[in-house]
């Protein structure tokens, strides 16, 4: 990713060196290459003042650049592609309810996998044979602050 066009957008190198060639045109922050090779997801940047990566997904058909929106909410690095369609984490509908949903490519509907009971954190994976999903949350998140009477900073550089 980088704005050098002056927007935030998905960007390729050649393996064997070259110049860099824009890919997204649709302001696409993490990529997600489908398994066949044919497509290239991609989520969108939000609008302004909301984090990177929490708009929607794009897709975009490498043979010819035609880009559609496939889903119009997603978390930051939440998305995992299967080979019938995709799972995701959309934004919350409260500070703090969300759920992993999937997307039927077949019959382009969306349903329920399974309800987070604590925040969401970036990342969802699916294993290659498709049977395991695996999805990051934050079930508990404590600080301790601690005062240190009469420290002294030991000199270890001699």
């Amino acid at each position: 990713m980088s704005s050098r066009s002056g927007q935030r957008q998905i960007w390729k190198i050649p393996a064997n060196g070259g110049d860099a060639i824009q890919v997204t045109r649709n302001g696409g922050v993490v990529p997600y290459p489908s398994a066949d090779g044919k497509f290239l997801y991609y989520s969108e940047r939000a609008g302004q003042g909301q984090s990177n990566g929490l708009g929607g997904l794009r897709r975009m058909r490498l043979s010819d650049g035609w880009d559609e929106q496939v889903l119009p909410s997603v978390t930051f690095l939440n998305v995992a592609l299967a080979r019938d369609g995709i799972y995701f984490i959309p934004r919350a509908d409260s500070p703090r309810h969300h759920s992993v949903e999937f997307l039927n490519f077949h019959t382009n509907q969306t349903s329920p996998v399974v309800d987070l009971t604590g925040r969401v954190s970036e990342g969802l994976a699916l294993s290659p044979d498709g049977r395991t999903l695996l999805y990051t949350q934050i079930d508990s998140k404590i600080s301790d602050l601690m005062l240190v009477e009469d420290y002294r900073r030991i000199n270890t550089t001699r």
